[in-house]
């Protein structure tokens, strides 16, 4: 789980109650990316790990220090799940069912098969980066870029460096990825939207997702 200051700290606890349904307690792991509530003290009465930072250095960072943590725990796979509560858990199975078969390398919550309660937009813009990346890498069939909720065989980043700090990253991530040929599948997801405000700004965004396709012609 990565946690923006911007989620809700009764959220995180929320989240944690239903993530440990599926899995021990002690792999669950919150990166703290500089809230300023009550989020640490929850986590750490809950049990799980804990990284927090000083700051909020975005969502790039707060992926690369589980990918860290992950590497250095001797784990195979991660799976990330956004902070806000967005992603049911009860898909966490299926996760595991299809990294247990080592079928593929990447495994992507696909929200676009059950879109109920996605607002228009973001289906529109989920469906357009979803098909230019598909394009830049290497062609892979990327269905939801944009989707938070996905696993990440370890041995697959091996090596690989991300520079993208802000929500960039997971388009960055699945680029490189699919440039060094990996295989992705996909899981059909639900998302629950509250009346939380989005952190995407669709001018800078766009301005940046776009630097990033053109960057990615020369890796």
């Amino acid at each position: 789980c990565d946690v923006d200051p911007n989620c809700n700290a009764v959220d995180i606890g929320a989240l944690l109650e239903e993530v440990s349904a599926y899995a021990p307690v002690n792999y669950i792991l919150v990166v703290n990316d500089g809230s300023t509530d009550r989020t640490a003290d929850i986590v750490t009465s809950f049990g799980s790990r804990l990284i927090n930072h000083k700051a909020n250095y975005g969502k790039g960072k707060a992926i690369e220090t589980a990918f860290s943590f992950a590497r250095t725990n001797g784990f195979d796979w991660i799976i990330f799940l956004d902070g806000d509560g967005q992603h049911p858990p009860r898909y966490l199975p299926e996760f595991f069912d299809d990294i247990r078969n080592g079928r593929v390398d990447v495994l992507l919550g696909n929200r676009q098969s059950r879109t109920d309660g996605m607002p228009i937009h973001r289906r529109l813009s989920n469906g357009m980066t979803s098909v230019i990346i598909s394009l830049c890498a290497g062609g892979a069939r990327i269905l939801d870029s944009q989707c938070g909720f996905r696993a990440v065989r370890l041995a697959r980043i091996k090596g690989l460096k991300f520079e993208s700090k802000g929500f960039q990253v997971e388009s960055e991530m699945l680029l490189k990825l699919g440039k060094l040929g990996a295989s992705f599948a996909h899981i059909p997801i639900t998302t629950v939207y509250g009346n939380e405000s989005s952190s995407i700004n669709l001018v800078s965004d766009t301005l940046k997702f776009i630097k990033l396709i053109l960057k990615s012609f020369w890796w």
